[in-house]
Formats: C-alpha cells, sequence, structure tokens
C-alpha cells in the first residue's frame, strides 16, 4: 500500500545518465536538410536516469530510499546537477554521482513542436559514457538497501549489465528500460544472456521492434489483438519473465506474469485522454519511474501500470523533462486512487 509512511516505499536505486536538455521549441519538426527558427528555448535537466530518479522524488515521502548513480562532467552542467540532485533529496550524492575531470556533462538537442508537443532528440554522451563497473560496486552498499533497480541504455551496455546481474543476484526487483533501442539478438557473448538478469523489460511502441532486430513494420499496435500479438513475440524471442510495451497517448500494454494464476497474461490498460498535451519530452521516463516507485510499495502490475499512466499524462501538460515533473507530489496519487 501506498502512503507517506516510508516504510511501505522499499526503495528504487537508478543506474543511468544524466544530461543538460537544451530544448528548442518550433512550430513544426524540421525535415531532412530544413533549417527552421526557434520559437523559445530553454535550458533544463535531463537524461533518462535522472528523469526517473527526479520522479521518484517528486512522488514519494521525504524519507523514501532514493539512490540514482551516475557520473557528470567537471563544467558547470555537471556543477548544477549535483546540487539539483541534493535539493530533491537523492541519497549519499557525494558518494554516488561521479564528476569526471575533462569531461563534458552529458547533453540532449531537442526540437518540440509546439502545437503537438511531439519531440525530436539527439544526444551527447560526455560522463554517462565514462560509468564504470567500479562505480557501481563504490555504490553497492546503498544500491542493496532498495527493493527495485532500474537501468535505461544512456550509459555503457556492460554496466548496465553489470547492475542489473548483480541486483538479481542480491534479490532485488530489475527493470531495464530499453531505450535508445539495440537489437538484444546480437550482442557479443559477454552480454547477450543480459536478459536473464532482468525481471520488467520496457521500450515504447517505436523501440520494440528493434530489440529483435526488425523494422518498425514488423510489429502494430493498432487494436488489442495486435498489441497482444507484439507484446508475445518480444517474450517468446527475449524470453523476459514481464514485458511492458508504453503506447504513448494509448497507455500501455503487458504480458506478464500473474502470479496468482501462476500463468502469463496479457493486458492493455488504456490511458486517460489528456486534452491539452503541452511537450512530451520525459513523459516515458516518469512512467517507468513511477513504476519502480509503485512496484517498490508492493502495488500490484496492473495497478501500477495505471497509476503511471496518470503520472505521465500530467507531465505532458507541462513544458519539460523533469521541469515537469514540478506538477507530481504524492498527495495527488493518493488522492487520484484513494490509496
Amino acid at each position: 500500500m501506498l502512503s507517506n509512511e516510508s516504510e511501505s516505499e522499499g526503495g528504487v536505486a537508478v543506474v543511468g545518465s544524466s544530461n543538460a536538455d537544451l530544448v528548442n521549441f518550433v512550430s513544426k519538426l524540421p525535415k531532412s536538410g530544413e533549417s527552421i527558427q526557434s520559437l523559445d528555448f530553454e535550458q533544463q535537466f535531463g537524461g533518462k536516469g535522472a528523469n526517473q530518479a527526479m520522479c521518484i522524488a517528486k512522488i514519494s515521502s521525504p524519507n523514501a530510499k532514493l539512490v540514482f548513480v551516475g557520473a557528470v562532467g567537471s563544467d558547470e552542467y555537471g556543477k548544477q546537477m549535483i546540487e539539483n540532485f541534493k535539493s530533491n533529496r537523492f541519497q549519499n550524492v557525494e558518494n554516488n554521482v561521479r564528476m569526471i575531470n575533462n569531461s563534458v556533462t552529458g547533453q540532449a538537442s531537442i526540437c518540440v513542436e509546439k502545437s503537438s508537443g511531439n519531440n525530436i532528440i539527439v544526444l551527447v554522451g560526455g560522463a554517462n559514457m565514462l560509468i564504470t563497473e567500479e562505480m557501481i560496486n563504490h555504490s553497492w552498499e546503498d544500491i542493496k538497501q532498495c527493493k527495485v533497480l532500474v537501468c535505461q541504455n544512456e550509459i555503457p551496455l556492460n554496466v548496465s549489465y553489470y547492475a542489473l546481474k548483480k541486483a538479481k543476484e542480491e534479490g532485488l526487483i530489475t527493470i531495464w528500460n530499453t531505450a535508445p533501442a539495440i537489437n538484444l539478438l546480437n550482442l557479443s557473448n559477454e552480454l547477450k544472456d543480459i536478459c536473464n538478469y532482468v525481471d520488467y523489460l520496457i521500450p515504447n511502441e517505436h523501440e520494440a521492434a528493434i530489440l529483435i532486430g526488425e523494422d518498425d513494420s514488423s510489429l502494430s499496435f493498432n487494436n488489442d489483438q495486435e498489441i497482444e500479438r507484439s507484446c508475445k513475440v518480444l517474450f517468446d524471442k527475449l524470453h523476459v519473465n514481464n514485458i511492458i510495451i508504453t503506447l504513448g497517448e494509448k497507455g500501455c500494454a503487458a504480458y506478464y506474469l500473474d502470479e496468482e494464476k501462476n500463468d502469463h497474461v496479457f493486458k492493455f490498460v488504456p490511458a486517460e485522454k489528456v486534452e491539452n498535451v503541452v511537450d512530451s519530452t520525459g513523459a516515458g521516463d516518469a512512467w517507468v519511474g513511477s513504476f519502480a516507485y509503485f512496484l517498490s510499495c508492493e502495488i500490484p502490475v496492473i495497478d501500477s501500470m495505471n497509476l503511471s499512466n496518470f503520472i505521465a499524462g500530467i507531465t505532458v501538460q507541462y513544458k519539460g523533462a523533469q521541469l515537469s515533473y514540478n506538477a507530481l507530489n504524492s498527495k495527488t496519487v493518493l488522492e487520484k486512487f484513494e490509496l
């Protein structure tokens, strides 16, 4: 049960990226070879890992365990991020977030179409690509106190592999948000069994086909039957117990292990319609972060998915990734679902 008491919150550790988001708001997204004028520009905090952790900070109680393991550059962006993490009660920041000398902080160049909120993003890895397995070991005393660990694909894959494997062996629930997507059927021998250490695999509808080495048209999501088939294809090829595909404004779907039935079942969880979409940047990260948090509170999978749809639906009504999370708080969730 979710409450304002940290005893009901198992804690979440996020291993991942942190970026300076350089955001241009435009009248339309540019085509190949096209130059357009920006309507507005903002600098914000971002990065998939940091976004997911920040969402958890906003919706959890003040004493909840929240660990973020990452790296920033020794530039002004990095210094600002360290202070941002501290002010949002990330645990033991000086130990868990490494400042890398002579490296730039990760950056994301983002174009947001004002009329739809749709976006395109180009990433510069920077310090994110210098995260090492040793940093996981250095933070392990904090990580192992948590119930759930989350990784993504904006840091070296061998580090995510190491963190997921170590967490799984420690008994944590492991979540892998496979974004940006890679072909999981074509990994090196050292990494090809990574899915053995993943409890929940979470791509979005655009990333799902890439994970199995196919183009976007091979999986479709136009109705329940197509969505179920796509979830089952990922399950059959990747052998992860719980497959969840996020579907943007449509909601999300899961082919997951129902422990009561002791069998895998499919479930589509629709999202409530949002009338005023301003910016979808960071909505997927809010979904993943909040889902990890709700699982840490031992909320059932489908209820957690429903809650995460609600959280993501709030964030798209505001500008920015972490900036939009300022609209979130634990009281909103408690009142909405009477938890």
